[in-house]
């Protein structure tokens, strides 16, 4: 787990509020959110609030970490999410008919009542992404009506769809939509949101909010929409929205926050009694739902992880031990050990057996062979030519050799899960596997990133499509990059490749706030070039903040340098990754000459007969 901090207590004489913030934005509400988790649970702490939500747009990534350093801050965690609705179903594509731009959806915030709800949050944003993705990761009502159990809802800021309807004084219509998620979640969980930031829009559709709560005796209850912490990071902000969406803050057409823009931080107690001073209940719900949240979120040790793995499956022959599958497993590993040790070196010498012997005595203890079988599995199949699972012939796949801790096992080696002799490198076998260290191991696996996708697929043909998932990878604004990002946001800034021209001064202040608000705040995802998950758990924060002891899976790297074998095959060479002389290749052949590039595919085509 990263680093926790503990931050300073209020000052001496703070009273404990009696407001909580229900509607938080930390960096990963991506190029939106302009505060790091920490950032806004010290200042919770300063002003002496006894819990805190958050609630990223479209993502949980941030809440392990969120509820880690809360608890030991002496803070409740409210782990929440600021969903987008689907009008209609979340797998078809409908805009919404009436409102201005077309949307394509709308925002709810769902907070965790306690782990139940979690787990059915962690669903609904799964099915969100794996199903509903239309410009954002969506669901709808009827994914709602199955997972609403443990989870208390609020009707979100002005993109939500009940001030929606408002504003386009759909009123009955709006009346039907509230009635209809009373009905959801219960009288008790669900909360029309009021906000004010002072838009004009967000006042008229409050006077119709209010009206309509108490006319179906809904409660309401008070939030700021937060995406900065601080009053003075509005402008900030604003400019990391530009660069988010690649605009200029002097755009026209951009995406803003209206006159309220400086509205949108982390208020006290005291200045958010006086948006509603006549309705104090407002302000006490805030109390209610933060009392009604209580979740530690669960958390797999090695032995459970261990647990999830899907079963490799033996051939009858290695099935001799009835139900004690585990030593079936080990007896096959002892097998493919001791004939690969053979190929490898011919010769066993007592260095050698010892080493294998002491290797395979922790990784029978640990109870981790059928990890190896199942890395062993998909780097078998990968460098076949004939696909087992589906029965017809494939193409080779280049794996590169190994990399990290993994390298260091001979039991690997002799397996051909790395091709790197660790007898003969003098790699430790305990940096990667040892009793002090009860965690998951862990393989790099580098392969063509051309035919990432068909082990992928592999894998899945083989353990089901519930045991195998992607995670996401984050990159985040370093000072050089804000530099860059920040030259190109004002109208009369201006970046070339060699330096950045400032021309106004309150830009270069605008730099120095950025930096100092922006240094390593998340900017962006993506799949992560490589990471499947072999377990039925679904996950969606952010795995920097795992243990190493409690981050599983095998990576699948797509290395782009092994995508050299595309000329290869355009030469009509059969290639094999392990007989590629990396110097050769790289530094001393001129692949622009076709007489160098002739006689290197000779002498490497004539390594490949040799060894077959």
């Amino acid at each position: 787990m990263a680093k926790i901090t503990i931050f300073p207590l209020a000052p001496e004489g703070t009273q404990v509020s009696q407001f909580v913030h229900l509607h938080v934005h930390s960096d990963y509400s991506i190029c939106d959110g302009a505060s790091k988790i920490d950032t806004l649970i010290a200042r919770a702490k300063e002003l002496n609030m006894p819990a805190i939500a958050l609630t990223d747009h479209g993502n949980m990534f941030g809440v392990l970490n969120f509820e880690h350093i809360c608890h030991a801050n002496g803070i409740n965690p409210i782990v929440g999410e600021e969903f987008y609705v689907a009008y209609g179903s979340h797998k078809e594509q409908n805009p919404v008919p009436y409102g201005s731009g077309k949307k394509k959806y709308f925002h709810l915030i769902l907070l965790c009542e306690n782990e139940t709800g979690y787990k059915n949050m962690c669903w609904l944003s799964s099915i969100a992404y794996k199903d509903g993705f239309w410009s954002k990761p969506r669901i709808d009502l009827e994914l709602l009506e199955k997972y609403h159990e443990g989870l208390i809802c609020l009707s979100a800021c002005i993109q939500g769809e009940l001030p929606q309807l408002l504003l386009n004084d759909m009123d009955e219509e709006a009346k039907q939509l509230a009635l209809k998620y009373k009905k959801i979640f219960g009288p008790d969980h669900y909360y029309i949101e009021i906000q004010d930031h002072g838009l004009p829009e967000q006042r008229y559709a409050n006077e119709k909010m209010i009206r309509l709560g108490r006319e179906l005796d809904i409660p309401m209850v008070l939030t700021n929409d937060v995406h900065y912490c601080n009053k003075e990071d509005a402008e900030a902000q604003n400019a990391l929205c530009c660069i988010g969406f690649q605009q200029l803050l002097d755009d026209p057409a951009r995406r803003k926050m209206g006159d309220g823009r400086a509205e949108w931080y982390l208020k006290s107690e005291s200045e958010m009694r006086s948006l509603f001073p006549d309705l104090p209940e407002l302000i006490s719900n805030t109390i209610k739902i933060a009392n009604m949240c209580n979740l530690t979120i669960p958390q797999y040790k090695t032995q459970e992880l261990k647990d999830c793995l899907p079963r490799f499956q033996l051939t009858e022959q290695f099935c001799t031990h009835g139900d004690d599958y585990k030593s079936d497993q080990d007896d096959y590993v002892r097998y493919l050990v001791e004939e690969g040790l053979k190929k490898r070196y011919g010769e066993i010498t007592q260095e050698i057996r010892d080493r294998t012997e002491y290797e395979l005595g922790i990784i029978f203890q640990m109870g981790f062979s059928g990890y190896f079988l199942i890395v062993w599995e998909f780097i078998n199949w990968a460098k076949s030519t004939w696909d087992n699972v589906n029965n017809c012939p494939k193409h080779y796949i280049p794996i590169g050799p190994g990399r990290g801790s993994g390298a260091g096992s001979i039991v690997a080696y002799a397996m051909t899960i790395t091709d790197i002799d660790p007898i003969r490198y003098k790699l430790i076998f305990e940096r990667f596997l040892n009793p002090e260290r009860v965690s998951m191991p862990d393989f790099d696996v580098d392969m063509d990133f051309d035919y990432r996708q068909e082990i992928i697929q592999h894998t899945r043909d083989l353990y089901g499509n519930n045991n195998v998932g992607h995670i996401v990878t984050f990159s985040t604004l370093k000072a050089t990059q804000v530099l860059k990002d920040v030259a190109r946001v004002p109208q009369d800034f201006h970046a070339n490749e060699k330096e950045v021209h400032y021309e106004r001064y309150d830009a270069v202040q605008m730099t120095i706030h950025i930096l100092g608000i922006y240094n390593w705040c998340v900017q962006n995802k993506g799949k992560i070039p490589a990471y499947i998950r072999l377990l039925n758990i679904v996950w969606d924060y952010d795995c920097d903040e795992y243990h190493v002891e409690e981050k599983e899976g095998l990576e699948y790297i797509g290395f782009a340098n092994l995508t050299f074998r595309n000329l290869f095959d355009e030469l009509g060479v059969k290639f094999k990754v392990e007989y590629v002389r990396y110097s050769d290749f790289l530094n001393r052949v001129d692949w622009t000459n076709s007489q160098e590039r002739k006689k290197y595919l000779k002498r490497y085509e004539s390594k490949v007969k040799e060894n077959e």
